[in-house]
């Protein structure tokens, strides 16, 4: 099971020619790998001694969790097994990589993983313009996975603030009002299988 949520960081460009809208938010992920755990090691003792050299010892303090680097390569999250999620109404994407790269990959002693990365999305969103100007559109943020199937992995909303958006986001919409942000489960079904 993947634990997902999303900060809603901006939303611009409502585009009702093409049909599309950008979106610039953090993506989080949060899921639990048993081979990553460490808590052993904090539950024995609070110090574990490492013997190095004949005489010499030296205490190393266990952390409660452990962050991992990314580099601007794309390839360099995968030091451990991760979700290959993507959005499957998405038609740009760009990671922010200034100054370094927006990711955090935080492994806590049980064995939880934090994915946490800032995207920059344009996304389609068909609009229903009859009613134009006075019209309400519904736009989605759609994610699944590219390759498992729902046999291999459940994505599931944080049950505690699904969505977060940022103060003010209403103010940088001038033609266009939030009234409501709201999760959904959907199923993607393919000849290759359910995502």
């Amino acid at each position: 099971m993947v634990a997902v949520n999303i900060y809603l960081r901006s939303i611009s460009k409502i585009d009702d020619v093409n049909m599309e809208y950008s979106a610039q938010f953090t993506f989080r992920e949060e899921w639990h790998d048993e081979r990553l755990s460490f808590q052993k090691l904090q539950n024995a003792t609070s110090e574990v001694t490492l013997y190095i050299l004949h005489d010499i010892n030296i205490s190393v303090i266990v952390p409660n969790f452990v962050i991992l680097t990314v580099s601007e390569t794309p390839d360099s999250s995968q030091q451990i097994w991760m979700p290959d999620t993507f959005f499957q109404n998405e038609k740009e994407a760009r990671r922010h990589l200034i100054d370094k790269p927006n990711v955090l990959i935080r492994i806590h002693a049980d064995g939880r993983i934090l994915y946490s990365v800032r995207l920059s999305l344009v996304l389609s969103c068909p609009m229903s313009l009859e009613y134009y100007p006075l019209d309400f559109q519904q736009c989605y943020i759609d994610l699944a996975s590219y390759a498992y199937t729902t046999t291999d992995i459940v994505y599931d909303w944080k049950a505690e603030m699904p969505i977060q958006i940022k103060d003010g986001l209403n103010r940088s919409l001038p033609s266009f009002q939030l009234e409501e942000v709201k999760t959904n489960y959907c199923t993607s079904h393919t000849a290759t299988g359910l995502f």
